[in-house]
C-alpha cells in the first residue's frame, strides 16, 4: 500500500450492490506506524447484531486477508442492521488493533461505513497452532488458505456464532470487488495535503466505533466519559456530551435546502452551564469552544457551522448551522466535550455558499467589517461604532450628524443582478436628522444599475421602508410599511424574474412589476451601509445588524423563517438532554 497520505490511512472497499446501489467499507488506522506493523486483517460480519454482541461472540471470521494487499470479495450481506468487527494482527500473529461499527443496509441506498481502529492488547495463536507469515496455522502445516470467508484457521475465537456467509441466492447486497487504497479513494497529491491538514486538527487516539446508529450499545466508547462519536472532517472523533435539537415545523412549511439556522444556547440555562469550560464546571475542553459541533440526526459527518460568538464564562454560544430543512419536524444534535478536536473545525464559507454574494454579521469590536463568505468582501467602518446591542449579539451604530458609514468597495462591478435578495436588521433613531435614512445602497450618481434599501419620510409614507431598483437614470420604488422608531425591524427586498417585493418582519408587504424585468444589472459602485452610494448623503441615524446579499430570489418561506429564527430562536427549536 502506498503510504503517501501520512498518518491517516484508509482501507477502502467499494462495489456494486447487485444493481441496487453501492456499498463501501473503510478501515481507519490511528497512525502510519501502526499501519506498517499490521500483517493480517480479520473481518467479522454480524447481520442483525450490535457491536457489543458481535464482540462477545464473533464466531468465524467472514474474511481474512493481508493488510498490505488488495483484499478479496467480502460476499453477500443481507438488508438490515449489520455490525462489522475488524481485527488487525502483526507478523507475530498478535492482535493489536480492533474496531467495530454498525450500519443499516437499505435497498437502493448507497452506504458507507468507516471502522475506526484503536490499539488493544489482544491474544496470539491458540493451543496447537503456530504463527507463519503473520497467520495462525494448525500443527506443522506450511500455510493455510485464508483467502475467503471459509477460513477456519483462526481458532483464537470460540465458535459462538455460525458462519454468516449465508446462502448467496438469498442475499440482498454483495461487494464483488474489494480494493485497498492508501488515503482517500483516487487520492491525488492535493487530496493528501488536505488529509494531512485535517488530521492535524485531531489527536491520534480514536474511538472504537462510529456514531450512534440507533442502537444504544454503540455509545459505550470510553469508560472515561466519552460516550458519543461523530465524524469531524471524515475522522471519527469522541465527545462527552450530546444534546438533541428538535426543529419546530412552524419554522417553515416547505423544504429549504442549506438554510442557515441560528443556534443560541441561551434558550436553556442547563445547556449554558454545560457549555462552560471544564474548570468552571462545564464540559467544553477547548477554551475557544472548538470542540462544540453539530451533526445531523444520523450522527455521521458534522454539519457545516460558523460560530457567531462564544462566552466561556457564561456558556452562551451562538452559531449558524447549515441545515437542509424538510418543512416538518426534524432533529439535529449538538456534541461537545472532546479531547481530540484541538483546532478550529468550523466551515463558515460553506455555511454561506448557497447563492450568497456577501454576509456581514457586524459583530466585530475593532478592525475590518468581515464578510463570512469565501469571497472575502470585507468592509471599512468610517465612524460607525461597533459593539452596540443588536438582535444577534452586537451591531453597529450610525450617526447622520457625524456622517458615519461602512464602505464595501470590493463589490464595485463584482456581481451581476439578475434575481437578488437583500436583508438587514435596522433600528431607526427616534428623531432622525434627515428625512431619508439610507440603510444600504449600491448605485451610481446617475442612477445607473443598482439598488437601495431606505426608510423614507416622503409625503404619505412617513417612516416607510423602501426597496429601490435603478437602471439608466431611472429608479423604481416598492414601499413597505411604516416601521416604528427605536425598535428593531427585519427588512428584506427581493427581485424575482418579473417583480420587486418588500418584506417587513418576515411578512410580504407589497410587490410591483419590475420595470427592468429581463435586464441584468451590474452596479459600478461599491456597497455602502448607512449612507447613499452617491455623494455620501442621506445618512442613517440608527443601528444595523446582520446584512446579507444574495444573487438569488429567496422564497417567502425563507424570509419568514429567517425572521422567526433570528428574532426568537427559542420559538423555532427546543433542546433535549
Amino acid at each position: 500500500m502506498d503510504a503517501r497520505c501520512g498518518a491517516t490511512l484508509w482501507l477502502a472497499a467499494m462495489a456494486a450492490a447487485c444493481g441496487d446501489g453501492t456499498f463501501s467499507a473503510q478501515l481507519v488506522y490511528p497512525s502510519q506506524q501502526l499501519f506498517e506493523r499490521g500483517r493480517t486483517v480479520e473481518l467479522f460480519v454480524g447481520e442483525g447484531f450490535a457491536c457489543s454482541g458481535l464482540r462477545a461472540a464473533p464466531g468465524t471470521p467472514r474474511l481474512v486477508f493481508d493488510s498490505h494487499a488488495d483484499s478479496p470479495e467480502v460476499g453477500q450481506v443481507a438488508i438490515g442492521k449489520v455490525a462489522f468487527l475488524a481485527e488487525v494482527s502483526d507478523g507475530d500473529c498478535l492482535v493489536f488493533l480492533e474496531g467495530c461499527a454498525e450500519t443499516e443496509i437499505r435497498r437502493g441506498v448507497d452506504n458507507t461505513v468507516k471502522i475506526a481502529l484503536r490499539e488493544v492488547a489482544g491474544a496470539g495463536c491458540g493451543a496447537g497452532q503456530r504463527c507463519e507469515q503473520g497467520r495462525c496455522v494448525a500443527g506443522d502445516a506450511a500455510s493455510a488458505d485464508v483467502s475467503h470467508a471459509d477460513s477456519s484457521a483462526n481458532d483464537r475465537r470460540d465458535a459462538g456464532v455460525a458462519d454468516v456467509g449465508g446462502d448467496a441466492a438469498a442475499a440482498d447486497i454483495s461487494w464483488p470487488d474489494v480494493r485497498v487504497d492508501a488515503g482517500y479513494p483516487d487520492a491525488t497529491a492535493a487530496d493528501a495535503a488536505d488529509a494531512a491538514q485535517v488530521d492535524a486538527r485531531h489527536d491520534t487516539g480514536l474511538p472504537d466505533a462510529l456514531p450512534d446508529s440507533g442502537w444504544p450499545d454503540a455509545q459505550a466508547l470510553d469508560a472515561a466519559g466519552f460516550q458519543f462519536s461523530v465524524l469531524v472532517d471524515g475522522i471519527p472523533t469522541r465527545f462527552a456530551r450530546r444534546w438533541q435539537i428538535d426543529i419546530s415545523p412552524t419554522l417553515t412549511g416547505q423544504p429549504l435546502d442549506r438554510f442557515p439556522v441560528l443556534f443560541d444556547s441561551a434558550v436553556d440555562s442547563a445547556l449554558m452551564d454545560e457549555l462552560r469550560p471544564l474548570a468552571a464546571g462545564g464540559h467544553v475542553r477547548q477554551a475557544q469552544g472548538f470542540d462544540v459541533v453539530f451533526a445531523a440526526a444520523d450522527g455521521t459527518e458534522i454539519l457545516k457551522h460558523e460560530v457567531e460568538s462564544y462566552l466561556s464564562a457564561t456558556g452562551e454560544y451562538r452559531a449558524w448551522v447549515r441545515v437542509d430543512l424538510v418543512g416538518a419536524s426534524q432533529s439535529i444534535f449538538l456534541y461537545f466535550g472532546s479531547d481530540q478536536v484541538v483546532a478550529d473545525v468550523q466551515h463558515a464559507s460553506a455555511v454561506w455558499a448557497n447563492g450568497f454574494v456577501g454576509v456581514w454579521h457586524l459583530g466585530e469590536s475593532t478592525g475590518a467589517v468581515l464578510d463570512s463568505t469565501a469571497l472575502g468582501r470585507n468592509g471599512i467602518a468610517n465612524g460607525a461604532q461597533p459593539g452596540v446591542l443588536a438582535p444577534i449579539g452586537t451591531g453597529y451604530e450610525f450617526s447622520a450628524t457625524e456622517e458615519d458609514s461602512i464602505a464595501i468597495d470590493q463589490l464595485a462591478g463584482a456581481w451581476s443582478i439578475g434575481q437578488m435578495t437583500v436583508s438587514v436588521w435596522v433600528r431607526i433613531a427616534d428623531d432622525p436628522v434627515v428625512d431619508d435614512n439610507t440603510i444600504l445602497s449600491q448605485y451610481t450618481c446617475d442612477y445607473d444599475d443598482g439598488f437601495e434599501l431606505r426608510v423614507t419620510d416622503d409625503t404619505g409614507h412617513v417612516n416607510y421602508d423602501v426597496f429601490r431598483m435603478c437602471h439608466a437614470e431611472t429608479c423604481e420604488d416598492v414601499f413597505g410599511r411604516r416601521i416604528s422608531s427605536d425598535t428593531w425591524h427585519h427588512v428584506a427586498g427581493v427581485r424575482t424574474a418579473s417583480e420587486l417585493l418588500i418584506y417587513s418582519d418576515g411578512a410580504l408587504i407589497f410587490q410591483v412589476d419590475d420595470d427592468y424585468s429581463g435586464l441584468t444589472l451590474v452596479p459600478a459602485s461599491g456597497l455602502y451601509l448607512g449612507r447613499n452610494a452617491c455623494n455620501a448623503r442621506n445618512h442613517l441615524s440608527g443601528r444595523l445588524d446582520e446584512v446579507r446579499l444574495s444573487s438569488t430570489a429567496r422564497p417567502a418561506a425563507w424570509i419568514h423563517a429567517s425572521y422567526l429564527n433570528q428574532s426568537a430562536p427559542g420559538s423555532t427549536y427546543t433542546v433535549i438532554h
